[in-house]
């Protein structure tokens, strides 16, 4: 019979061209992280910068459009300014005490701010302010040194307390702590100002509270007192008390006396 070929795979030029056709290009940009993270965070430091400079030239501008001097003893310029939350002390160069009204409302009192803020002042707590805000600025994008910044401030606040009731002396424990109550402010003050103000907020006030009552050798009922004044603190004195509400700020400043031994 006819002998067959051997089949030959034969591409047509139509198949043949197909293979040549190149992939298409996929849609969608490649991201260069590297490249662009630099200009992130250079982004952020601009904002957090020009921030700082608003919240402290703000500020700035306020205390010195609206004081008054005080002659109180003080190596520090002392001066009386209506509009802030709290006293505070401010600037970096020449710093100076800033008082509110209620401060000025009894000798004792204004001793005892004054006082406080002076030892900010020999803490250096105005320079520190200051670095905390430098560092916030050049890592910004950093929660953990937010935190940082948050407690490094907490504990110039509690180191203030500690070193101020050593100047005014034992005695004057819980007359300071009364003070402290009365002049506080619910507000905290925002991370990036360089002031050095007594806000501390409702938590930061019962713990300043309770450190200042706290004493080495306290009696079982005292400690009992002591959790109930830390606890009413948080609820009390920024609102004012109500027509028919006890006088909270009136029962842990006489359970301060009580505590002192």
């Amino acid at each position: 019979g006819p002998v067959s070929e051997p089949a030959t795979d034969v591409q047509s030029p139509a198949q043949d061209s197909t293979q040549n056709v190149p992939e298409p290009v996929r849609a969608g940009f490649d991201i260069d992280w590297a490249a662009l993270l630099p200009v992130i965070w250079l982004a952020g430091l601009v904002l957090c910068a020009a921030y700082m400079l608003i919240v402290n030239g703000a500020m700035y501008f306020r205390l010195r459009g609206n004081r008054r001097r005080v002659e109180v003893d003080s190596p520090l310029r002392v001066y009386l300014v209506e509009n802030i939350p709290s006293p505070c002390l401010f600037g970096f160069v020449r710093p100076a005490i800033y008082l509110t009204s209620s401060a000025l409302e009894s000798d004792e009192r204004t001793h005892m701010v004054v006082l406080h803020e002076e030892t900010h002042y020999r803490h250096g707590d105005h320079i520190w302010a200051l670095l905390r805000c430098l560092c916030l600025v050049l890592h910004w994008y950093n929660p953990l040194v937010w935190l940082a910044a948050a407690l490094s401030r907490r504990d110039a606040e509690l180191a203030c307390d500690e070193a101020t009731i050593r100047r005014l002396g034992e005695n004057e424990r819980a007359a300071y702590g009364r003070t402290l109550i009365r002049i506080s402010c619910e507000r905290r003050a925002t991370l990036l100002r360089t002031a050095t103000t007594m806000n501390c907020g409702k938590r930061g006030l019962r713990e300043r509270i309770a450190l200042i009552a706290k004493r080495p050798k306290t009696a079982a009922y005292a400690l009992v007192i002591l959790i109930l004044a830390a606890v009413a603190v948080t609820g009390c004195t920024f609102t004012g008390a109500q027509a028919g509400e006890p006088d909270l700020e009136g029962f842990i400043a006489e359970n301060l006396s009580l505590i002192h031994i």
